[in-house]
């Protein structure tokens, strides 16, 4: 979730992982992803991965030039992947959404207005936190295809007609 201090001009990621009866599994206060900063943390999603989870959020020290990163935790909360960017390019981003692949990668859309107001974008993120194709670059069987340019190329533009 993001988390703000008592004046909202603060912002940073924290998470919690519950049992299934409901009780908190990493303190009472959960765990800081990243912690508080003068940054804009927007965005925040979280898919579960194995025992852990990926995070990803979009940070913006000024005014359109947001980056999205992820980080990876395990069961115990510690970060197995430290914070890192996976859209680096300083512009607007927007309606980041996140899902997971039936091979296991986490597969990121956003909109994004580097060049104008109408782009999406698209990234693959593996397991290990590589970026792009999985090794062999052909996709599992079965696994979710929204199309090459998001499972196999790693980000690429898609241009709307």
């Amino acid at each position: 979730w993001q988390e703000q201090n008592s004046t909202q001009s603060q912002s940073g990621v924290y998470g919690q992982k519950l049992d299934s009866g409901g009780a908190r599994q990493w303190t009472d206060d959960g765990m800081v992803v990243v912690p508080l900063s003068g940054d804009s943390i927007t965005q925040v999603r979280t898919l579960v991965s194995g025992l852990g989870a990926f995070a990803f959020w979009n940070r913006a020290p000024s005014f359109g030039s947001d980056e999205l990163l992820a980080a990876k935790l395990g069961a115990t909360g510690s970060l197995l992947l430290a914070p890192f960017s996976f859209a680096t390019t300083p512009s607007g981003k927007s309606r980041l959404a996140a899902v997971r692949s039936s091979g296991g990668a986490q597969v990121l859309a956003w909109g994004d207005d580097r060049l104008d107001a109408g782009d999406i974008l698209g990234q693959r993120i593996n397991q290990d936190g590589t970026l792009g194709p999985s090794p062999p670059s052909v996709p599992a069987p079965g696994a979710l295809m929204l199309g090459a340019v998001l499972l196999g190329l790693g980000a690429r533009r898609i241009r709307r007609r």
